[in-house]
């Protein structure tokens, strides 16, 4: 750079500063620069997180769904095929041994009758656990208590499904072959007695209970000889509709309206032909049994997205969790909507889709929360299972 410009340059610079410095400063230009932002910001409120009552080790990747009585006591599966009745606030109410490995427990709902199923058999208890009856029923799948006390089980041994009737005395009444693996798990009974169960490859089953035959077993309650299968009762199929996917379960409104899921598909079938009609596609497949709510909302979860459907299929509302959503919902007495996922969390909202608390364990949320049906609503505890080996009892925050 030659010298003349390197001269005009310094005098430019000078002229400059010096024009600065005589500038007559308001309060204005002292004052710190404010950026205006174009969308207001508001502060993300923080969710309530719930509190735990008291929690029990119970083994990792516990499979068996627990189950309530009528009076709040609340059975479990412990490793090593211990069945555990714990009172409401924690304490063990009796323990019970002797099983193989336990998978599911379910409670009448009137008389408290506890079923356990493991690998090999169906056994019945009272509540002060006295061995009522028990039956070989290989593999079976967790009952569903019809209107007359009839147990429906379904047993899987390879790729045989077998639907058995069983008495509350503990008899077989009857039994049906499936051409499908199924399971009583995503089924349900309609207010006409009505068995209806999903399979393998989206299939879907409609079993009458009303038989033609009248024949029943021994008292002994085992399994019936060739010869005697051909004298037992049959059932009635009413229908076998395949709606295609990986595997299907079922809802039913008490209105009369059968919904199932198969793969991302929510179905609005009819439970008097079979017919089926695509109702809802989901942003992925479904994960779990759906829900039907007193006004007939339809609740289910499809990977990590909850919804709230209507009738018609339209979303109400939806909540995206941090990881799949892996139970179904329960629901209080006030409406109030419970599911757990594998991030960890079990979630509670209302019924307008609003989250009113959540509660973090240290495992995915294995099983669809329980409800306990006897305590004030204000106190109300949720049970739920996680793969960090504990069975927890939490609340509400505020509760206590």
């Amino acid at each position: 750079m030659d010298t003349n410009r390197r001269r005009w340059l310094l005098v430019w610079s000078i002229c400059i500063c010096a024009a600065f410095l005589v500038m007559p400063m308001t309060a204005d230009a002292l004052s710190p620069i404010k950026i205006k932002s174009a969308i207001p910001v508001k502060p993300i409120p923080l969710t309530p997180l719930g509190e735990q009552i008291w929690s029990k080790s119970v083994g990792q990747g516990n499979e068996t769904t627990p189950a309530i009585g009528p009076d709040g006591t609340v059975y479990m599966h412990v490793v090593l095929g211990f069945l555990v009745a714990y009172n409401p606030d924690g304490t063990v109410k009796w323990t019970q041994s002797g099983f193989s490995y336990i998978t599911a427990v379910t409670v009448k709902p009137d008389d408290g009758t506890v079923y356990v199923t493991d690998d090999y058999k169906l056994y019945a208890y009272t509540p002060a656990r006295s061995l009522k009856w028990s039956i070989s029923l290989p593999y079976s799948t967790p009952p569903l208590l019809g209107s007359d006390g009839t147990l429906y089980v379904v047993t899987n041994v390879g790729e045989r499904s077998t639907l058995y009737a069983i008495t509350p005395s503990g008899t077989i009444k009857w039994h049906w072959e499936l051409d499908q693996t199924s399971s009583t798990a995503g089924g349900a009974i309609g207010s006409d007695g009505t068995i209806y169960l999903g399979g393998n490859h989206g299939t879907l089953y409609a079993v009458s209970p009303q038989t033609s035959v009248t024949t029943s077993l021994p008292s002994n309650g085992q399994l019936p000889a060739r010869t005697i299968k051909r004298l037992m009762p049959i059932p009635h199929l009413k229908w076998k509709t395949i709606v295609g996917g990986s595997y299907a379960s079922l809802a039913y409104d008490p209105n009369g309206t059968l919904y199932a899921v198969s793969n991302d598909h929510l179905y609005q079938v009819s439970p008097s032909t079979g017919a089926a009609a695509v109702l809802f596609t989901a942003s992925g497949s479904f994960t779990n049994t759906p829900v039907i709510g007193a006004d007939h909302t339809i609740y289910a979860a499809a990977l990590d997205r909850f919804y709230a459907l209507s009738p018609s299929g339209t979303i109400k509302w939806s909540y995206q969790a941090r990881g799949t959503i892996t139970t179904s919902a329960s629901m209080d007495a006030m409406g109030k909507l419970f599911f757990g996922s594998n991030d960890s969390c079990l979630y509670a909202f209302n019924t307008d889709g609003i989250q009113l608390w959540k509660y973090k364990t240290g495992g995915a949320i294995l099983h669809t929360p329980l409800i306990d049906p006897v305590r004030p609503v204000d106190w109300q505890p949720v049970y739920i299972v996680s793969d960090d080996g504990k069975f927890y009892a939490v609340r509400a925050p505020g509760s206590a």
